[in-house]
């Protein structure tokens, strides 16, 4: 017989049944290392606008799906080579399908305090070569509100971090010859890159560099507050977890 847990966040009192164990939620500031899911990286843009960087996965879907909504129809463009008008769910389904180790996407949010929803704003991504498994091909989008003010660039040198963690060694992109945000990025990542013609698209072949976590942006120091966020976080992503659970039962 299932019973009723209270779990109060923030004066918030959010009914759950089944058991959740609070002891098992990991604890933010802790030891775990950095830039997973529970974990984010904490950064600041050049104009000082606190964002956060974590592992993607499947509870991602619907924020991808409304991060699309964001990006103009020039952005999508050059994202998919082709006009798109919504996310198929065949699409969404693909762009979610990621193990942390092949198929590796980072998303950023904003940072700061709060609690709740955080919408997405930017992914970089690379899926692992099958024929050269030390070289993967490399996509990222940020939403238009976004760009121009340095999230691509912390977004690619975290998936440089990830890439080197799993014996990635080079990436990929293909784009087109008009993108020149990409072109800015494959610059951050190797200035040395190769580029070629192919089919009226440019494909950049790029040494994926060795960054160290500290050299990604402009730290950002969280306070009281954050800390009090990121445990009510925490804990609302848990019951949502354990909600999921229950529903599949």
């Amino acid at each position: 017989m299932p019973h009723r847990v209270m779990v109060a966040v923030m004066e918030i009192a959010i009914p759950v049944l089944g058991t959740l164990e609070l002891a098992s939620l990991p604890i933010p500031g802790g030891d775990a290392e950095p830039l997973t899911r529970a974990f984010p990286l904490r950064r600041r843009l050049r104009d000082g606008t606190p964002v956060r960087l974590r592992m993607m996965d499947a509870r991602d879907r619907e924020r991808l799906r409304a991060g699309f909504e964001h990006l103009s129809p020039a952005s999508r463009y050059r994202r998919f080579f082709t006009p798109v008008p919504r996310l198929t769910e065949g699409m969404l389904r693909r762009l979610v399908a990621t193990d942390e180790r092949d198929h590796v996407a980072i998303g950023a949010e904003m940072g700061g305090p709060r609690l709740g929803r955080r919408d997405g704003l930017g992914v970089a991504r690379f899926i692992r070569s099958k024929e050269n498994p030390a070289e993967a091909e490399l996509a990222v989008a940020v939403i238009d509100d976004m760009q121009g003010r340095g999230l691509g660039g912390l977004l690619v040198q975290a998936l440089c971090w990830a890439a080197r963690r799993r014996g990635i060694e080079r990436f990929q992109a293909i784009v087109l010859p008009e993108n020149d945000e990409m072109r800015s990025l494959v610059g951050v990542i190797d200035p040395e890159a190769r580029v070629r013609l192919e089919d009226g698209l440019r494909i950049y072949d790029m040494s994926v560099p060795d960054v160290a976590l500290n050299e990604i942006g402009t730290g950002y120091r969280r306070g009281a507050v954050d800390r009090l966020s990121d445990a009510g976080e925490l804990v609302v992503s848990g019951v949502r977890d354990l909600l999921q659970r229950i529903r599949l039962r």
